[in-house]
């Protein structure tokens, strides 16, 4: 897949029991290709609104609320 880099979206810090994590998010475009899953069993897209009735890690949750915002 090729996908361009746009903007920074939202820089998170959350401490987890074994130390902190940043997550850095940036708002991107795909260019060609299609998304396939790597690392996880599958790949949905969704709605903003029908992601909070995903389990998502605490980390990713600040994320989460500011792109069901940022519509």
């Amino acid at each position: 897949m090729v996908i361009a880099v746009g903007e920074p979206f939202h820089a998170v810090v959350h401490h987890y029991g074994y130390g902190p994590i940043k997550l850095q998010t940036f708002l991107c475009s795909i260019l060609d290709g299609e998304p396939r899953a790597s690392v996880h069993n599958e790949l949905r897209w969704v709605t903003p609104e029908e992601m909070m009735s995903f389990d998502f890690a605490p980390a990713d949750l600040p994320i989460v609320a500011r792109l069901i915002g940022h519509q």
